[in-house]
Parts: C-alpha cells; structure tokens; sequence
C-alpha cells in the first residue's frame, strides 16, 4: 500500500474514478434529454423518425472515426498527455451538444451529429493513450510491461463499480429532475459535473511521469542543459547541471496542444529541402551522401530575417537516442548562428559554415555530458519520440 501511494497510482485511480461517476451521470441527463427530442411522449412522434436519427447519427460518428484515426493515429504515444486531455474535452463537448439539441428543435439531427462526431474522437483518442499509461504504470509498479493485463483487468472492474453505483444514483436523480420546471438545477448540476470531469483528468495526468522525451520535453530538458552549460569554461562538471527529471516535468506539461515550441527547428524533413537549404551544391552533396557516413542525420541551415532555421534529416538507420542527439545539435547550431551574427560582419555564407563548424565541434564535447545527465535524471533515451515530418534519405537511391 506505501508503494502505491508513492507511486501515485491511488490518486491516479482516485481521480479516474471521480471522472467516470461524472461521465456516466451526465450520459444519464443526456440519454434522457435526446428521448424527448426524438419525441417520446409526444404525439405524433415516429419510431420510424427516431430510428432514422439515431443512423444517421451513428454513421457520422463511424465515418468521422475513421478519417480521424488515419490522421492522428501515429502520433499517439508522442503525445499521450495531450491526447488523453484531448479526448476529454471531446467528450465533454459531443455531451454538450447532444444536450443543447433537445432544446434547439430546429437544430436537433445536427446538433445530435456533431455531438456523435466528438464522442467518436473521444473513442478514438481515450482507448490507446489509455493502453499507453496502463503500461506505463505496469512497469512503475511491478517493474515489467508483463503486468499490464493485471492493471487493465483491476482498473475495469473498479470502473464497472463506478459505473453501477453511478446509474443508482442517476435513477434516483432522474426522478427528483423530473419534476422540476426549471432547468436552472439540471444545467447548475451538469456544469459541476463537466467541471469535474477535467479538472480531474487534468490532475492525474499531472501524476504520470513518462521517462521518455517528446517533442515538448525534448526541448525543456534541452533548454535547461544549455542553460546550465552556458558561459562555462570548456570543462564542465556534471555536478553543476540540473536538469529536470520525469516527475518535475510531468508536473509543468502542458496538456494543451499549442504551436510548435520550436519553429525554427525542423526534423525529419525531405532531401529536396536539405538540397535547397545546403551550403554545397547538388552534386557535391549526393556524392558525399553516398559515401560510407558515421553519422545517421544530415543538417542543413540557413539565416532568414535574423532568425536561424536548422533542418535535420534522417537516415533509415537512425536510432530513438540519436533523434535526441540530432535535436541538441540543431540547437548548439542556432545558438552559435545567434552568436556570431551578433558580432560578426561575415557575410552570410561564411557565417553559416562558421556557426555549422562550431555546433558539430561543441556537439562532440557536450552530447556524452547530456547523456550522462538525462540518465542521472531518469530519462530513457533510447525511446525518445521527438516531433519529425516523417522523411527519410536513402543515399543508396540517389542520381
């Protein structure tokens, strides 16, 4: 039990529990709000009418699963936290207007639609970021992956627990709502409940700490390592670097996608913007891809407007480790590019071979101290997941 609440993992469940009493009592009030604006108890309502609505309704959720998953699938694991919070407000918002169409008779089937279309996101999102934070917390608290089916078996019980006390508590509830006029109460009620339901989600999340770095907590730990090592002598002593570990960051991450953090940072990118952005021409950059490279990544750079703008591309054979490694370069170069256009009259070309030099120079002497640090900390570089656009440059197929 000490380990448990050490871990986390009782506040985890705590607070998933209090979100699926929220979720189920508020289906209850929507379940019975689209009955009456399908028309049960009035007359000349259909069920003709009402089986229609509920097709159309289930097709649009099922056709808009399906464009969804073939857009967002991949990126999933990256970005467990944000989806998971992602599919919280979608659910929350498909039950809004689910809820709003019995009101608006004349909007009804679509308001029902786009109701359904956000609670098939939800769908989509909820269950593998679930699987993901299942496994996480399988090897947290048993030290293996193999005690996943032990977690997902022990947390589906609880929820079906939930569940029913849920639908107890809703019967009588219903019955008490039914006979009031105003819906003052029933919005009040659903509100709370709406309330709850995110800050929830938004607090256990805050107590999963992944030991893997994402785009977002690439570039944070990133940021603090070379904050730390900056206007230091060429020997620097691990001692003097703080970098935050998993749990300090799971604390400050954000659950909301925004723009991208680093703009001026681009991974995974094509051959045909690495041949547009290279400092050599086109054939003199094939010939040397094709020769035997020790390095998986190829960088190219340029300085537009005042601002540096790196872009990195992969070879097949690049590593999770060496995408952290690729990143932590990008960065060494924009901030000699940063430095000597500060106090350099070079022109352009000489200053970006320049500020390209010197990145792979401290890159050599400050990626072993990194790697050193980040596992000091608890991070586990072998399974970054660092943003990329998806590319990679076989030399063996270039002309």
């Amino acid at each position: 039990m000490n380990a448990l609440s050490r871990s986390g993992y009782l506040r985890y469940i705590l607070y998933e529990n209090l979100q699926c009493l929220s979720t189920t009592l508020r289906e209850v009030l929507v379940t019975q709000r689209i009955l009456k604006g399908v028309g049960v108890g009035r007359p000349g309502a259909t069920a003709l009418a009402a089986t229609l609505s509920f097709v159309i309704r289930d097709g649009c959720g099922i056709i808009s699963s399906l464009l969804f998953t073939s857009f967002a699938s991949s990126g999933f694991r990256r970005d467990v936290k944000r989806w998971k919070f992602f599919s919280a407000i979608m659910l929350d918002v498909g039950l809004t207007l689910q809820i709003l169409a019995s009101s608006l008779s004349g909007w009804f089937l679509p308001l029902l639609c786009l109701g359904s279309i956000c609670k098939a996101l939800y769908n989509v999102t909820s269950s593998p970021c679930a699987g993901v934070i299942k496994l996480h917390w399988a090897v947290k608290l048993l030290g293996t992956g193999d005690g996943i089916a032990e977690i997902s078996a022990k947390g589906r019980s609880q929820k079906t627990l939930i569940q029913l006390v849920s639908l107890i508590i809703a019967g009588m509830g219903v019955n008490l709502l039914d006979g009031v006029n105003q819906n003052g109460l029933r919005i009040s009620l659903y509100c709370v409940l709406t309330s709850m339901h995110l800050v929830c989600n938004k607090m256990s999340l805050q107590l999963i700490a992944l030991d893997w770095l994402n785009g977002w907590r690439l570039h944070r730990v990133v940021q603090e390592f070379l904050k730390c090592v900056d206007g230091k002598a060429k020997e620097v002593e691990m001692h003097n670097i703080r970098v935050s570990g998993p749990t300090g960051i799971s604390k400050v991450e954000p659950v909301l996608f925004s723009p991208a953090i680093h703009h001026d940072i681009r991974m995974g990118v094509s051959y045909d913007e690495i041949v547009q952005l290279s400092l050599e021409p086109k054939s003199i950059l094939e010939s040397n891809l094709k020769k035997k490279h020790q390095s998986s990544y190829i960088v190219a750079l340029r300085y537009n407007r005042r601002t540096p703008f790196v872009a990195v591309a992969f070879f097949p054979n690049i590593t999770k480790r060496e995408t952290a490694k690729a990143y932590l370069h990008s960065c060494l170069i924009c901030r000699a590019l940063t430095c000597l256009s500060k106090h350099n009259d070079t022109e352009e070309l000489e200053l970006l071979r320049k500020a390209k030099d010197m990145g792979k120079l401290k890159l050599m002497h400050l990626w072993p101290l990194f790697e050193k640090c980040t596992c000091a900390e608890g991070w586990d570089l072998d399974k970054t997941e660092s943003y990329s656009e998806g590319y990679e440059v076989y030399a063996d197929s270039l002309r």
